[in-house]
């Protein structure tokens, strides 16, 4: 294998501004280069002015990225911890929570007796006191769920636990307010005066400010405090407001300090939305509440929000052409917002894929469909030149028409959501042709086989794309990811065509996916068989559609996990997953490593540390596209 810890070290060495990247290598067949050691993840801080790195912690595995607030750091860390039993020596893992001061590097360890894997979530504004979450035993058919508490970081005891169903978190001073619906809330009375942790029934708090929370109810803001009644601060505001944070989450979410990740910013920081004389607009408040603005503001596919006050907002937009642009508009200005700074200057002479060129197919039934065929910016599609290709897989996807901005598993690069990690701008910018097929699902609805039913779509879109002179048939790869790794994972075991198949966060064994749970959430079912908070939702009635569970149909699981084939494989593999995937859990590509470790074949698995299902990490987006170039180069799939 790949040194793991020499890649973090090299990794640690990158400047802040490039950004820091964690990352572990394992490499098999031409790949195996391991050295054996133990392996350390180390907390560092970083000083941008001179580059100085100063090493705070080092753990066997830093489960959590630190929570910073005030000058303090919380991180959880897991370490090997031996003890006798009768039958001799044995070992577990302890997982402890820490605080750490950057300047001197005092450490405190605080709650050790925590329950397995407690995950710092917020400091309270004056940095005494850290909320945490933590799992607690239920007595009904979940077994357990999230439950929180509060840390007194002098002590290090914790001083108050939330009942169940908190959520929605907002510190006020060094109180902490939370959200609990009308029925818990009647469930678990409890005297507010002596407790850290205030409950509201009203509805969840969306900012705060020194002494105060702020919530919406049927779309008017009201101040809450921890004395008094509550106040309508939007009574004579003729316009109902929402958060614009959770009405854009998906592709517009704000940016907000480090400190705010588990509770809502102060009244400043937060952005609502309103619909006035027929276009969107912005409402800001002061943080006291009792003035607004409204700011007409071009919200859109194109637009991302990045900061905001009551006197104005602003914002960047990224267009064909243009390249990035930073924006204001002030508060009571209906002109056309100002232009601030025109940066990234090289984007405006970039230019969309070429094409598309259609490609009709056949699925595995026989019936016709259409794939699409993206080229470089530079390409005619009147002049057909042999090309690299790199096929695009998402089983379940079918495209009647070119999947501009309308799919999620084919987004323009100029959306500005860089959060899939198999966008086919990046590649056609790179020199290659993009092949998109549709693969549809079986259409009788039954159970399904998926690893046998896609590879009739992808190999007869492939051929259509050979036919049109755009490629070159001795370089061409296919990558996908999630579901799409699964069908990458899937091909690799079933054809030699591809001279080499990127797969990420794939699914590999459905065998064993069936009984993982989702993080922190036990099993239930609806007494009828249906289980929920599992993976079995996912092979049953889900993507790979099994229909039954694996006692009842083994061969069926089996017949449809690469896993169980990885003695087929011929084909270099470039596996990439994320440790803090909880879509599909990263044991999938572990599983997978394993059995191509084991058969000696080419593979390169890629391990971050701290990223999700979905790869969004500036640093880390950069990584994985640098060591994927060079694994398609490696392999002879690039261009000339």
């Amino acid at each position: 294998m790949v040194d793991s810890a020499r890649a973090l070290a090299a990794a640690r060495e990158k400047s802040w501004r490039d950004g820091l990247v964690s990352v572990q290598t394992f490499g098999s067949g031409k790949y195996d280069t391991r050295t054996a050691q133990e392996e350390k993840d180390v907390l560092a801080v970083v000083n941008v002015k001179n580059g100085r790195v100063k090493r705070l912690m080092q753990a066997g595995r830093l489960i959590n990225a630190p929570e910073i607030f005030a000058g303090k750091v919380a991180v959880t860390g897991s370490f090997f911890e031996t003890y006798d039993t009768p039958a001799g020596e044995r070992a577990h893992i302890k997982t402890v929570v820490s605080t750490i001061d950057p300047f001197s590097g005092e450490k405190k360890l605080i709650d050790p007796a925590a329950p397995s894997a407690p995950k710092p979530l917020a400091w309270s504004r004056s940095g005494r006191y850290l909320l945490f979450e933590r799992a607690m035993e239920t007595e009904d058919e979940r077994g357990s769920e999230r439950a929180y508490a509060i840390l007194d970081v002098d002590s290090g005891k914790t001083v108050d636990s939330l009942p169940a169903g908190a959520s929605d978190f907002a510190w006020v001073g060094d109180r902490l307010v939370y959200f609990l619906n009308d029925e818990r809330a009647s469930a678990n009375k409890h005297d507010d005066e002596r407790r850290i942790a205030v409950a509201v029934a009203s509805s969840p708090p969306v900012a705060t400010s020194g002494d105060a929370y702020y919530y919406l109810d049927e779309g008017d803001l009201w101040r809450g405090g921890l004395d008094g009644a509550p106040e309508n601060l939007t009574r004579d505001y003729p316009h109902r407001i929402n958060l614009y944070e959770r009405e854009h989450r998906a592709s517009l979410a704000p940016i907000r300090p480090s400190h705010a990740s588990a509770t809502p910013p102060s009244l400043e920081e937060a952005y609502f939305v309103t619909e006035l004389d027929g276009r969107r607009s912005l409402v800001m408040f002061s943080n006291n509440g009792d003035t607004f603005s409204t700011l007409p503001f071009p919200l859109g596919d194109y637009v991302y929000l990045l900061a905001a006050t009551v006197n104005g907002a602003v914002f960047l937009t990224n267009t064909y052409g243009v390249g990035s642009q930073l924006h204001y508009v002030a508060a009571g200005e209906p002109q056309r917002p100002r232009l601030l700074y025109h940066f990234n200057r090289q984007l405006a002479d970039a230019q969309p894929a070429a094409g598309p060129v259609r490609i009709d197919h056949k699925d595995y039934e026989g019936d016709d469909v259409a794939g699409w065929l993206f080229l470089p910016p530079d390409a005619s599609p009147d002049t057909p030149e042999p090309l690299p290709l790199v096929v695009i897989a998402y089983p379940g996807l079918i495209y009647d028409e070119p999947p501009l901005n309308r799919l999620p598993y084919a987004q323009s690069f100029w959306d500005l959501r860089l959060t899939v990690n198999t966008i086919m701008e990046v590649y056609a910018g790179q020199g290659y042709a993009v092949l998109l097929p549709s693969i549809p699902y079986a259409k009788d609805g039954g159970p399904g086989e998926p690893m046998m039913q896609m590879m009739p779509a992808i190999l007869s879109a492939l051929d259509g794309a050979i036919k049109t002179g755009f490629v070159d048939s001795d370089r061409m790869a296919l990558s996908g990811q999630s579901f799409g790794g699964y069908a990458a994972l899937s091909v690799a075991t079933q054809t030699d065509r591809f001279q080499a198949i990127i797969a990420m966060a794939p699914l590999s064994n459905l065998t064993s996916i069936y009984g993982q749970f989702l993080p922190g959430v036990f099993p239930y079912g609806d007494g009828n068989g249906k289980l929920f908070a599992t993976r079995a939702q996912i092979t049953e009635s889900g993507q790979t559609r099994m229909k039954a569970p694996p006692w009842r149909e083994p061969e069926r699981y089996i017949r449809n996990s690469p896993f169980f084939y990885v003695d087929k494989v011929k084909t270099p593999l470039l596996i990439l997953h994320s440790d803090l995937d909880t879509a599909a859990l990263m044991t999938q590509s572990e599983e997978m490593f394993t059995g191509l470790y084991r058969e000696n074949k080419d593979v390169l698995y890629v391990r971050y540390l701290g990223a999700n299902h979905v790869i969004i990490q500036p640093q880390h987006q950069r990584d994985m596209w640098e060591r994927t170039f060079q694994f398609l180069r490696d392999h002879g799939v690039a261009p000339e």
